[in-house]
């Protein structure tokens, strides 16, 4: 008998340590000051060929729990209760964009602070690049979106030269500027450069500044310039787009003086 309770005492003991501290990935013990100790060696240097895989959720309330099943998000002791809760947002209209989060007990705070916050972008035009008629905004009065083909800056990967399409990562408020050199203009119309803005629930855009010049038959180069400053959030969308007039194909550039700007402040 003296046996069997001397087994349940070390069994005992041996579960308090297993509940204590927990290694995961092999058999070693963990060090000190971990309780959960993920590695699959000992190594003080790379101790694992995998990796931690975090869950992966879509979030869509920035100060709520709505996302997390199983939680009042109405409850301010949940609230406080759940302060570390990590995951990796799916949701790229979600603050911050897809990414690691972690709750504060507050709100979502995005934590992946290798990405640069503020957005930097500065787009050219090789010179004399022939523009052809494609992707109208607005057809009635020729407003076609007009890609900047080389990001000389982009500090956040935001611009797609392909599309023209410039994605907001983070809220906050931008200044952006266009200017489009026109040349070689074959027929008298009027040309311009304008700014759009869709909104990431939006279907369509809307402009929000634009200069627009009549032009007389012959002209060598002129300049068309638009600036705005306004407020974006994530997923915000943003085009540059010219009016061409009546013309199929239009060159643009000359020696570089076709640029578009967007900084965040």
């Amino acid at each position: 008998m003296r046996g069997f309770f001397t087994f349940l005492i070390i069994l005992g003991l041996g579960s308090l340590h297993l509940y204590s501290q927990v290694t995961i990935g092999s058999g070693n013990i963990p060090v000190d000051g971990a309780l959960l100790d993920i590695k699959e060696n000992t190594s003080s240097g790379a101790n694992s060929t995998r990796g931690f895989l975090f869950p992966r959720v879509s979030l869509t309330t920035v100060n709520a729990l709505n996302d997390i099943s199983g939680v009042d998000p109405a409850d301010a002791t949940a609230k406080l209760a759940h302060t570390g809760l990590s995951v990796y947002n799916t949701n790229i209209s979600f603050t911050g964009g897809a990414g690691l989060n972690m709750w504060d007990g507050e709100k979502w705070v995005n934590i992946q602070a290798s990405e640069p916050i503020n957005t930097n972008l500065a787009g050219i035009v090789n010179p004399g690049a022939s523009l052809l008629s494609a992707n109208l905004i607005s057809p009635a009065t020729n407003w076609q979106v007009f890609p900047y083909s080389t990001a000389l800056i982009d500090t956040n990967g935001e611009y797609n030269t392909t599309s023209g399409v410039f994605t907001a990562k983070h809220n906050g408020l931008y200044d952006i500027k266009a200017q489009i050199a026109f040349s070689d203009l074959g027929v008298a119309a009027t040309y311009g450069v304008a700014i759009y803005k869709k909104a990431a629930a939006a279907s369509t855009y809307t402009q929000l500044s634009v200069d627009s010049r009549s032009l007389l038959l012959g002209a060598s180069v002129v300049l068309a310039t638009t600036q705005a400053g306004l407020p974006l959030n994530a997923g915000d969308q943003i085009v540059f787009a010219i009016r061409r007039g009546n013309l199929l194909a239009l060159s643009v550039g000359n020696n570089g003086t076709s640029y578009a700007t967007i900084k965040q402040r």
